[in-house]
């Protein structure tokens, strides 16, 4: 059973294998508007041997852009990157959109259940095949 829960005032999520899927709400126009979204929640840390190689990590590829420089904050479509300690960058997954918009909240988080027990039975026969092998 899927249940997703609620707490702290974070957003109705489901955590699964280090994914957290989660229901976003969106006012547009006076209407409410719901998507499901899953996170990566794994983060890479990438410590070099000076700053300055650290810079160039980050200026060197084109994909990379700076959101606040003075913050150490940058990022590509898929990626966050944080400088800290000016010799390590931490990386991090931007959310992925699941779903398209629904009007309804209860009618996002039926599909949003159904759509987590696909990707849960999917995972379950990919490791038993795997065991076969």
């Amino acid at each position: 059973m899927i249940a997703f829960n609620a707490s702290n005032g974070f957003c109705p999520f489901f955590l699964y294998n280090a994914t957290r899927y989660f229901i976003q709400d969106k006012k547009d126009d006076g209407k409410w508007f719901y998507t499901l979204y899953s996170k990566d929640l794994t983060e890479e840390l990438v410590v070099f041997e000076s700053t300055d190689q650290t810079s160039k990590f980050v200026q060197s590829d084109p994909k990379i852009y700076c959101v606040n420089r003075l913050l150490g904050m940058y990022e590509s479509d898929t990626k966050d990157y944080f400088i800290n300690n000016n010799n390590q960058i931490k990386i991090r997954f931007k959310s992925v959109q699941l779903s398209d918009s629904f009007d309804r909240y209860s009618d996002c988080l039926e599909w949003s259940k159904q759509y987590v027990e696909n990707v849960i039975k999917s995972e379950d026969k990919q490791i038993r095949l795997e065991g076969l092998r």
